[in-house]
């Protein structure tokens, strides 16, 4: 399923500048990027039911419905439709004119924030660009502006409708993770939903779409059956196995730079075996040259120093946070204690 043509993609956002005479400014530039567009519709490779969204009603958060939403396919990677505000033409793959983002409609490309009251180059509030006409991105615009805070977000833009955006068949697909379980035990249920942002348990509780029965065993060994039966909201009616992979929540990816930076100036009061492990955990990108298996323990042990650290720092290790970890990776993820030589060195988390 290769590329035939791209369609032209429009938008118009903040962009932070400073004048060549020294002044800072946030001004509204048009921007244009490419998606790629291929003749044939995206298969279907995964069903779901998301959980309903929470609305506080009475003092309390009942959900609403579950949400029917299908991913579709494309090597490897899964996509969501976008709904146009407007139909095609008959045997056209995509508007002929291009589309135009507006708004916060820009977010769908996952390109950088603009969102930041803050101007990038000085750190004061800059105000929006209200009502100021948007000036084109030129070469013209380089002899009035320094762009060097500027030209990153463009890049971005462009980027990212090159990379997470799709017109195929004529349906415009964004690039969308599979969802995952949320164990959440102050709520005492298990929910699918969709979220990306990182849990106040710095995602000890949020479980790959195909390990539900491995959120049960979690939220047995955090609750202890203390809250009673917890209920689970949301479903999945079928997924294509060969798209798991690409889903994977790396657990170890987003802890492991949490931990080294929080023992960051700490470092002489650890063993020399944990400094070490404790470069790894700065340095652990998935598939890195840095084995898994034998940072998890080691990740486990500085968790439970963490206890010892001066209280600015210790603050930084919500003992929440710190249980709820230690009772994921050894009670479900099965990490041997440290010291231990793990029996298998490709853990999942």
């Amino acid at each position: 399923m290769s590329v035939i043509a791209t369609c032209p993609v429009r938008a118009v956002i903040p962009l932070d500048v400073v004048e060549r005479g020294g002044m800072a400014r946030r001004i509204s530039v048009r921007v244009e990027g490419a998606i790629p567009v291929v003749r044939d519709d995206l298969p279907v490779v995964a069903s779901v039911r998301l959980a309903g969204s929470l609305t506080m009603c009475g003092g309390e958060w009942p959900r609403g419905p579950e949400l029917p939403v299908d991913y579709a396919g494309r090597e490897g990677r899964t996509y969501a439709k976008v709904l146009l505000p407007y139909g095609l033409e008959p045997d056209d793959l995509h508007p002929r004119d291009g589309i135009s983002l507006l708004g916060k409609e820009v977010a769908i490309t996952g390109m950088m924030s603009v969102d930041s009251p803050y101007h990038a180059a000085t750190g004061r509030r800059e105000a929006e660009p209200d009502g100021q006409p948007a000036l084109a991105w030129t070469t013209d615009l380089a002899e009035r502006y320094d762009l060097t805070w500027a030209a990153p977000v463009v890049a971005s833009f462009r980027r990212g409708a090159a990379d997470n955006l799709l017109f195929a068949g004529g349906r415009l697909y964004k690039s969308a993770p599979l969802p995952r379980w949320w164990a959440n035990a102050s709520g005492n249920e298990i929910s699918l939903e969709d979220r990306r942002m990182t849990t106040a348990d710095r995602d000890a509780d949020i479980f790959d779409v195909d390990r539900l029965e491995d959120a049960r065993r979690y939220m047995a060994l955090v609750t202890r059956g203390r809250q009673g039966p917890f209920r689970v909201v949301g479903g999945v009616d079928r997924v294509d196995t060969a798209y798991l992979d690409g889903a994977r929540n790396d657990l170890c990816a987003t802890i492991a730079p949490w931990i080294a930076n929080r023992y960051a100036r700490y470092l002489a009061d650890l063993p020399g075996d944990l400094v070490r492990h404790a470069h790894d955990a700065a340095n652990y990108v998935t598939d890195g040259l840095v084995d898994r298996g034998s940072l998890l323990p080691a990740l486990c042990e500085l968790l439970r120093r963490s206890g010892t650290l001066p209280p600015t720092r210790r603050g930084e290790f919500p003992e929440s946070a710190v249980q709820a970890l230690l009772v994921r990776l050894h009670g479900v993820e099965g990490v041997p204690g440290y010291g231990e030589w793990p029996q298998d060195s490709t853990l999942r988390p």
